[in-house]
């Protein structure tokens, strides 16, 4: 069990890097034959930077949201796609609803496949006390 607490809105390949690494984290326990259907749980907690990857196609669209720092501005929101990936796959995603307060995004502007938590810390500690191996990308 391992929950990744992804703050950093950093980006490779035009996605989130914390969900990259999730992605990651989540094959190679795949390929060992030790993945989500052997047991393997995996939660990753958005918040500060990252939270704007939570944000359903149209609300990112509609801030002056980019992929990156050399892109323009996009239609869509680039990380959808993965987190959809991700939820197929077993991943729980959640975002800190204090930073999407703080960051003045709406809960009914995240997308579906995310939970909002009241707080990323308290939603972090809580898995911790459940046995969540904790891993930062921050």
């Amino acid at each position: 069990k391992v929950v990744l607490d992804v703050t950093s809105g950093e980006r490779t390949g035009g996605v989130l890097k914390g969900l990259d690494k999730a992605a990651l984290i989540l094959n190679l326990y795949s390929d060992a034959k030790a993945g989500v259907d052997q047991g393997f749980k995996m939660v990753i907690v958005l918040h500060g930077s990252a939270t704007s990857a939570a944000l359903r196609d149209e609300a990112f669209a509609r801030r002056d949201l980019k992929p990156s720092s050399t892109t323009e501005k996009t239609d869509h929101n680039p990380d959808a796609k993965l987190i959809g990936e991700l939820r197929k796959a077993g991943v729980q995603i959640v975002v800190c609803g204090q930073s999407l307060a703080r960051n003045g995004y709406p809960v009914d502007e995240v997308m579906s496949e995310v939970e909002v938590a009241v707080s990323a810390t308290v939603t972090s500690i809580t898995l911790q006390n459940q046995d969540y191996a904790y891993l930062p990308f921050h």
